[in-house]
């Protein structure tokens, strides 16, 4: 074996075994679930990570458009991707369940435009995932806007806000350039995190409210399709 390719294989294999490094919160006062059913082409289960579950999971093919503009003696070349997904979340032993609808986009271009996603607004030229639910008589909306280290996000729900950040830091005191996975944040306090990478978990915290554990778990679901589907670390 050449010994250039040593390091490329050490590296591969960290990032294969890499885990989040979970907020001392969740290790101390949170439950731990792993996920342990994901749908496949031709094997249509549900998504799986106990208490939670995700059915009726229709993952759409990915569209995409181009086009070009002339902007003086410029050609200014604009190309999205936009993927769109929904599920059934449902909490066991519970009749609480969130029928979800998100969205998923890409753009190459530096584009000023701005759309409107429920009561956000983006911009075109960024990458985001958009996903909105009901449970109960409680309207949610969930966005990721950005990408790797960069991405934020919100979870809102009438004067409610939950900000989301993407954690960088492994569980071995390594950092990462990519997320490797999101925390839940009220108040400036962790209330929940999933990890998208490798054997996604899901930690919660005991006492928060069923209405918003299901609402983080449908989010955290949202972002492990969106990061499985990608087939990459930009989500």
């Amino acid at each position: 074996m050449r010994h250039w390719l040593l390091p490329l294989l050490s590296s591969l294999t960290a990032c294969t075994t890499m885990q989040m490094k979970v907020p001392s919160e969740l290790l101390d006062r949170g439950r731990q679930t792993k996920l342990t059913s994901y749908p496949k082409l031709f094997n249509q289960v549900p998504i799986i990570f106990a208490p939670f579950e995700a059915h009726k999971v229709d993952i759409g093919w990915t569209r995409q458009t181009s086009s070009d503009a002339s902007v003086g003696a410029l050609v200014k070349s604009t190309r999205d991707t936009v993927q769109e997904f929904s599920f059934t979340a449902r909490l066991a032993k519970s009749k609480l369940s969130a029928e979800t609808k998100c969205k998923i986009r890409g753009q190459t271009s530096d584009s000023s435009t701005k759309t409107r996603l429920g009561t956000f607004t983006v911009s075109n030229a960024d990458r985001w995932l958009y996903c909105y639910f009901s449970i109960g008589r409680r309207d949610y909306q969930f966005l990721l806007e950005g990408i790797q280290q960069n991405a934020k996000g919100m979870l809102e729900f009438g004067k409610e806000k939950l900000n989301v950040e993407p954690i960088t830091d492994g569980s071995q005191g390594h950092q990462t350039p990519w997320a490797l996975g999101y925390r839940f944040d009220k108040d400036q306090k962790v209330q929940a995190a999933v990890q998208v990478i490798n054997d996604p978990e899901f930690w919660y915290l005991d006492s928060a409210d069923k209405k918003q554990t299901l609402a983080m778990a449908t989010a955290a679901t949202a972002l492990i399709i969106s990061y499985k589907e990608s087939g990459n670390h930009e989500q």
